[in-house]
């Protein structure tokens, strides 16, 4: 038995050319870019300055266990 393979073209009714895709689809891609610098950001461990403060915390509590 064959089995056939039923492929559908999708038929799409928006309007590229209207003002109002153009303005929904760069405040989309705009918050696409702010979740990709959060992601960024998650990936580093918080930022640099979370960094930094652990740093000093970490070197304050090298200082208590040598004492």
């Amino acid at each position: 038995m064959e089995i056939k393979k039923i492929k559908r073209k999708i038929v799409s009714k928006l309007d590229k050319q209207n003002i109002q895709y153009e303005i929904n689809s760069n405040e989309m891609i705009s918050k696409l870019k702010d979740i990709d610098a959060l992601l960024d950001e998650a990936e580093l461990g918080g930022g640099t300055h979370h960094h930094e403060a652990f740093g000093k915390k970490r070197k304050n509590v090298d200082t208590r266990a040598h004492i």
